[in-house]
């Protein structure tokens, strides 16, 4: 049980004695209060005190455990949503990575009929076979059109060529 000394009993008599402003309205002074009175009021008054904090905590501690389980839940939906999207991506990468494969392989394929192509038949007897039996020729200069382009690598058609 806390004591109080003699002090602190008198500061609290005369601030409730004590009336502010010039004049007091009732000449009555409030009632002076004995040192027991005075200790149990103290006494009620930490009793009070104390089970205003003992709800104040419960009422923190429920807030605080309903935002802990707002925030783990949130974790868990984001952790969710980061894993699906981990294994989306993982997908992906060997969809990207199997077609890949089939370019090469088409490429190598295609490289290898060119291959056999050119060995199969020389380009001079194409060009002896057109000469000869199908009558082509070599243009003529007025059949030659030259046209300028600005870009080297590029040129634009808006119509159909004569």
């Amino acid at each position: 049980m806390r004591t109080y000394s003699d002090e602190n009993y008198e500061s609290y008599r005369i601030n409730n004695l004590y009336m502010p402003g010039s004049t007091a309205l009732k000449a009555d002074p409030a009632p002076i209060m004995t040192k027991e009175e005075y200790k149990r009021d103290l006494e009620e008054k930490n009793e009070y005190l104390a089970k205003r904090s003992k709800m104040l905590d419960i009422r923190r501690s429920r807030l605080y455990t309903f935002y802990m389980v707002f925030v783990v839940a949130a974790t868990v939906i984001l952790m969710s949503r980061y894993i699906d999207l981990q294994s989306a991506i993982t997908i992906k990468l060997r969809e990207i990575a199997k077609l890949e494969t089939q370019i090469q392989e088409l490429q190598a394929d295609n490289d290898a009929i060119e291959k056999r192509l050119a060995t199969q038949v020389p380009v001079i007897t194409v060009k002896e076979q057109a000469l000869s039996k199908l009558g082509m020729g070599y243009a003529k200069d007025s059949q030659i059109k030259h046209y300028s382009v600005d870009n080297v690598d590029f040129m634009s058609q808006y119509e159909e060529l004569p």
